[in-house]
C-alpha cells in the first residue's frame, strides 16, 4: 500500500476516534454538573426613591455629555418615562439600575428636574434599554415640560388645572384623565390622549405636530389657541371638526 494511502487510512480512523473520545468527555462532566441558579440581569433591578415635595417637572430626555456639559436634542434610543399623577399620597421615583449611573435629577424651586449624563455618546448607546426605565407618580402637579424623550403620562387625575408641554417627541401618550383644564402645547410632537374627560381642553399645536383623541375622551370645550404648519387634529372613530385647526 502506498504511504500517501496510509496516512489517508490513519486520519479516517482517528478523526472519529477523536469525536467519541470528545463526546464521552462531554458526557462525563455533564452527568458531574452542578446545578446552579441562573443569575439576574442586574440592569432588571430597579431603585425606588421618595422626594421632597414639588408642582412642576420638567424632563430633558436628550443625554448631556460631562466634557462639555450639553445636550444632545437626537440623542439616540431616547428614554423611555412614565408619569402617574393624583396615584400616590407622595412623590416617588423609580427606574432601572443600569440607567443609575446617568439619571440626574434635582428638586430645586418647586420643580423636579430630570435629565441624563454620560461620559460619551457611546457610552450612552451601550446602555440597555427596556419599556419602562424611568417612573415618576406625584400626588398633584402644576405643569409637565418635556423634550427629547419617550412618555407615557398614564393618568392626570386632579380638580386643579395641569398645562403640559412637548417638544420634538415622538411618544406623547395620556392614557387617562380627570381634569376640569388641560393646557396642551405641542411642537413637532405626536399626541394622543386615550380616554378620561376633560371639562376644557385648551391647546396650540406647533409646526409639525399632531394632536389624536380617543373616542372615549369626553371634552366638555376646545379652545385652539394657535396651529402651525402641518399641524393636523384628530378624534378616533369621529368626524374631526374641520373649526378645531384652522
Amino acid at each position: 500500500m502506498k504511504r500517501s494511502n496510509i496516512i489517508i487510512l490513519i486520519l479516517i480512523l482517528l478523526v472519529p476516534a477523536g469525536l467519541l473520545m470528545h463526546n464521552l468527555s462531554l458526557r462525563a462532566a455533564f452527568q458531574h454538573a452542578k446545578a446552579e441558579p441562573m443569575r439576574k440581569y442586574e440592569g432588571d433591578q430597579r431603585y425606588f426613591r421618595k422626594l421632597p415635595p414639588y408642582h412642576h417637572i420638567v424632563l430633558e430626555g436628550g443625554v448631556r455629555t460631562k466634557s462639555r456639559k450639553r445636550r444632545n436634542g437626537a440623542s439616540p434610543n431616547n428614554v423611555q418615562a412614565r408619569i402617574w399623577v393624583g396615584s400616590v399620597s407622595e412623590p416617588a421615583l423609580e427606574y432601572r439600575a443600569d440607567m443609575k449611573p446617568f439619571l440626574r435629577t434635582e428638586v430645586r424651586n418647586d420643580t423636579l428636574y430630570c435629565w441624563f449624563e454620560a461620559d460619551n455618546f457611546g457610552e450612552w448607546r451601550r446602555v440597555a434599554r427596556s419599556y419602562r426605565e424611568l417612573e415618576i407618580k406625584v400626588p398633584g402637579i402644576v405643569s409637565i415640560t418635556a423634550d427629547s424623550i419617550n412618555l407615557d403620562i398614564v393618568q392626570l387625575v386632579q380638580r386643579s388645572p395641569i398645562s403640559v408641554q412637548y417638544t420634538n417627541m415622538t411618544v406623547a401618550n395620556i392614557g387617562y384623565t380627570d381634569l376640569t383644564r388641560l393646557n396642551l402645547n405641542g411642537l413637532a410632537t405626536y399626541m394622543h390622549i386615550s380616554g378620561g374627560k376633560v371639562d376644557t381642553l385648551r391647546y396650540t399645536l406647533g409646526d409639525e405636530s399632531q394632536l389624536t383623541v380617543g373616542a372615549g375622551l369626553v371634552i366638555g370645550k376646545k379652545e385652539l389657541v394657535k396651529a402651525g404648519e402641518h399641524a393636523r387634529f384628530n378624534v378616533i372613530g369621529v368626524a374631526a371638526d374641520s373649526a378645531m385647526v384652522r
